[in-house]
């Protein structure tokens, strides 16, 4: 787990103890919100184009097992708090 592609954010915008050094964080979920947000504070206004976009739900957490779900939450939680996330429970099958 010590590839770049799995280091949880939080080690990319707080400090030694924790805390947060960064002025802005946004969320793919408000992701053109949040552009706009950060393209106002910067002054630089610049287009947000869609690439290789998907017309399928990104729905990963509901085929992970209950000990694949909880190696998740153990590897990230620091990200959950940090930017508001609760913890997710697999959904069972109906």
């Amino acid at each position: 787990m010590n590839h770049i592609h799995f280091i949880p954010q939080s080690k990319f915008v707080t400090d030694k103890a924790g805390t947060c050094i960064v002025d802005f964080l946004g969320k793919y979920e408000n992701l053109e919100a949040d552009f706009a947000t950060v393209s106002a504070m910067t002054g630089v206004a610049a287009p947000l184009k869609k690439v290789n976009e998907s017309n399928q739900a990104f729905k990963h957490a509901q085929t992970l097992r209950p000990d694949e779900m909880q190696f998740v939450q153990d590897v990230y939680r620091a990200d959950m708090k940090l930017f508001n996330y609760e913890t997710v429970t697999r959904r069972e099958s109906q």
